[in-house]
């Protein structure tokens, strides 16, 4: 089975299952977590000991390594079933923290190997929220956050898979973003980035005091200041219309359950029980050893990534712009 003529680097490893037992049908982006080439994730996967792979690495510069051949199942989605069927592809983050988002060129590479992928073996790409679709996720078959907020939006919003008939000339592509203005509290402390936004003004709205926001070269371009300026508070009365983060939560298992995640869903009590994995990220006070939003055990700690309040239900109960109803208590607010 041949591999996609758009990879300029392979390193093969031995950590896959050897010849798929099932026809190519989906494709399955996750992301690094890290900042690398697509040639140092290959060469990561070639020389670990540790059970995991993929087919394709994309570097945050747009490069595409090999680490598994086609023909071959990697192990990357803690599912058979998915990676007997899916060509999976790590994709390089171009910031590790916030919403995790990936560069325009490690994103374009990305729908370009896609549809190299799907003309070749004859995939339809689309997103249905379920394991039978042709566009897979990695949460949907794990306790992980993998792919984070960035990627997971293009692929349920159905973005990548529009920009994916676009490459195989079957529409019309949305153009990628070239900017987004992050919130932290210096360029270089990216653990303490709070929000990444492509309109500079709402990034200035959900800037607080000790927060600056930056664009894409790392220059600050708003600082608040003054009495005017706003910052993350606690134990405030919200209203509709109020931008919302969360403290550190923990997170339990669920009843009946050793698991704390049940299908794309985590359970925080604190926040009124089951809450999607694409909106946490974990805290950096997690106590399983390390930040890397996968929520291996009921040590993680995690915090609600920034969201809307669109319905007041009650003192202690409000309703998000994503849908669903979480406690008021853990809940800072913009004051």
């Amino acid at each position: 089975m041949a591999n996609s003529n758009l990879a300029t680097y392979r390193n093969p490893t031995r950590n896959h299952s050897g010849g798929r037992t099932q026809k190519i049908s989906k494709i399955t982006p996750h992301e690094m977590a890290a900042i690398w080439s697509g040639r140092q994730c290959a060469d990561y996967f070639a020389g670990t000991t540790r059970q995991a792979s993929s087919n394709y690495c994309i570097g945050n510069g747009g490069d595409i390594a090999i680490s598994v051949d086609e023909g071959n199942r990697a192990w990357t989605s803690s599912s058979e079933y998915n990676d007997q069927r899916a060509v999976t592809i790590e994709v390089s983050n171009s910031v590790c923290g916030g919403d995790w988002p990936v560069s325009p060129a490690a994103y374009n590479a990305l729908v370009r190997l896609c549809a190299d992928i799907c003309k070749r073996n004859g995939i339809n790409p689309a997103y249905n929220g379920a394991a039978s679709g042709s566009i897979t996720m990695h949460k949907m078959f794990a306790s992980t956050a993998c792919p984070g907020p960035y990627l997971t939006h293009k692929i349920v919003s159905g973005d990548l898979a529009r920009d994916i008939k676009a490459a195989m000339g079957q529409g019309t592509a949305k153009p990628v973003s070239q900017q987004l203005y992050r919130i932290r509290k210096s360029w270089a402390d990216v653990k303490s980035q709070i929000g990444a936004y492509k309109s500079l003004e709402n990034a200035k709205k959900a800037c607080g005091v000790g927060y600056s926001v930056f664009d894409k070269d790392g220059k600050a371009v708003y600082t608040p200041g003054g009495s005017a300026a706003k910052k993350w508070t606690q134990d405030c009365v919200l209203k509709v219309g109020d931008k919302v983060i969360s403290v550190s939560c923990g997170i339990v298992a669920v009843p009946g359950t050793n698991s704390a995640v049940q299908g794309n869903l985590v359970n925080i009590p604190a926040l009124g029980g089951m809450v999607p994995l694409s909106d946490v990220s974990e805290a950096d006070d997690t106590g399983d050893g390390k930040k890397d939003d996968y929520l291996a055990n009921t040590k993680s700690r995690v915090f609600l990534l920034q969201a809307t309040v669109t319905k007041i239900i009650s003192n202690d109960l409000v309703q998000l712009d994503r849908g669903y109803v979480v406690k008021t208590g853990p809940l800072m607010g913009l004051r």
